[in-house]
């Protein structure tokens, strides 16, 4: 059921008030929506008091999905790059079938002049600032391009474009209240409390700089501890440097003073981690690996790497890891020859993972002790034994 209590159409805008009864939507408009090329912008009120939203098909992964929230929007502009004005959510609240979001305030300001311009987001969870000169519907050429300087064979078709769009800013930020927001709406990635971020980004000069930093953050099975992560380029160099105190795995493997530092240049990349566990018995490492993009016709952008011989100690043993190339496209990862040996032990794997059923992938244990895995299974009070 719709009911139009007024309304006028006039010039391609819209001003008025309008309520909607629908069992899968009720929201009251009230206020001006204009799409004139000229005159665009917006005035209005919504109130949103239910919304199915897998009915509406905005979120169709689950038939619970329900949102309600209310609206005040003022600005004027026909896309966020010509935005001025503001747009406020109060008392949003989001539910699914297993986990439910209040969040109270969400707030977007921006101000767009001639010689710079700035948007700032304050809400419950995020507070961010973008600041300089941006052209959001053409960022996604401007980063293609920027990556193609460092990496050509990637985006080889943006070898000749022209930057015209003007995308030179500065974006700063800290997280706030992320839990019940992370285990909502992201529950594969959790942010911890007053993690912050800031970039530089100047296309024109081939300048990017960005930094990060967490006392934890965890994707998936993987998560780091006071963490930090700082990339820039310069004369034709991409770096990036990451440390945290501890990255474990599964919470069954932990690195402490874990660190990443990885350089790109000219279709070549090389790179490096390291570990060094404090205990009662020895755990440290390096592996590094170095090798180049290339481009192929049928299986499109790819990458060889090579990773030369080294060391690793586990549990005061030290083990040899030998040399092995590794070569990954679009279609297929192939692995040829990665072993790591110690004494009369060994670990080989080699072959292809991809989705060809005719592809194989070798594992090998030779004399291997399953104590080895204790490391894995420890937290779960499961100790193994027995040679493989």
């Amino acid at each position: 059921i719709c009911h139009v209590l007024f309304i006028q159409l006039k010039n391609n805008s819209f001003d008025g008030n309008l309520i909607v009864e629908d069992p899968n939507c009720e929201l009251e408009f009230n206020g001006r929506i204009s799409f004139d090329d000229e005159l665009a912008g917006f005035d209005f009120k919504a109130n949103v008091t239910q919304a199915n939203l897998y009915k509406l098909n905005i979120d169709r992964s689950d038939p619970s999905s329900f949102a309600s929230f209310l609206m005040h929007a003022n600005g004027t502009g026909r896309n966020l790059d010509e935005f001025n004005g503001e747009i406020n959510f109060l008392n949003s609240f989001f539910s699914k079938s297993d986990k439910q979001i209040q969040l109270y305030g969400f707030r977007l300001m921006a101000n767009n002049t001639l010689d710079t311009s700035k948007i700032t987001i304050r809400s419950d969870f995020l507070d961010a600032d973008i600041t300089g000169k941006y052209e959001f519907k053409y960022i996604k050429h401007s980063l293609k391009h920027f990556i193609n300087r460092f990496v050509p064979s990637l985006y080889s078709d943006f070898k000749n474009f022209k930057q015209t769009a003007q995308n030179d800013f500065l974006i700063k930020g800290q997280f706030k209240n992320t839990q019940s927001f992370t285990n909502f709406f992201t529950p594969a990635i959790k942010i911890a409390e007053n993690t912050s971020f800031n970039a530089t980004y100047d296309p024109d000069s081939s300048f990017i700089q960005f930094h990060i930093e967490s006392s934890e953050f965890t994707y998936n099975n993987f998560s780091w501890s006071n963490v930090f992560v700082d990339a820039f380029s310069k004369n034709g160099l991409f770096s990036v440097e990451s440390g945290s105190k501890y990255f474990k795995v599964n919470d069954n493997i932990e690195l402490e003073n874990y660190s990443v530092y990885l350089d790109v240049f000219s279709d070549s990349v090389e790179f490096i981690s390291r570990w060094h566990n404090w205990d009662t018995v020895l755990y440290k490492g390096s592996i590094s690996a170095y090798g180049g993009f290339r481009e192929d016709i049928n299986a499109g952008p790819g990458l060889l790497l090579k990773i030369p011989s080294s060391r690793i100690i586990m549990g005061d043993s030290i083990w040899n890891v030998q040399q092995c190339n590794v070569q990954i496209d679009s279609t297929n990862i192939n692995i040829d020859q990665f072993k790591i040996e110690r004494d009369h032990q060994s670990f080989l794997v080699a072959g292809d993972i991809s989705k060809d059923k005719n592809d194989v992938l070798l594992i090998q244990f030779n004399d291997f002790e399953l104590s080895n895995f204790n490391i894995l299974t420890r937290n779960k009070n499961m100790l193994l034994d027995g040679i493989l």
